[in-house]
């Protein structure tokens, strides 16, 4: 399988970041790649409903998706 690469949208912030999403990696996997290792969700516009952190995040994306993400920033202390 190859690697794969998307955008990443976090919700409150200006810009994407273009990401690798390598296969088998869980939604919490990637959110801690992305040096996001705080409480919140991942979404993307084909599902209805939030990620879980323990999905395969690969099996839900095709190259260059748009994923969106939401931290609990009364958890990280910046609200």
């Amino acid at each position: 399988m190859k690697t794969k690469w998307i955008q990443m949208k976090i919700k409150g912030w200006m810009g994407t970041a273009t990401m690798a999403v390598f296969p088998g990696a869980t939604v919490a996997d990637f959110l801690r790649m992305a040096g996001l290792d705080a409480p919140g969700f991942l979404s993307i516009k084909q599902q209805f409903f939030p990620l879980d952190e323990s999905a395969i995040l690969y099996n839900y994306v095709k190259d260059f998706d748009t994923v969106s993400v939401e931290l609990d920033l009364v958890a990280l202390g910046t609200n």
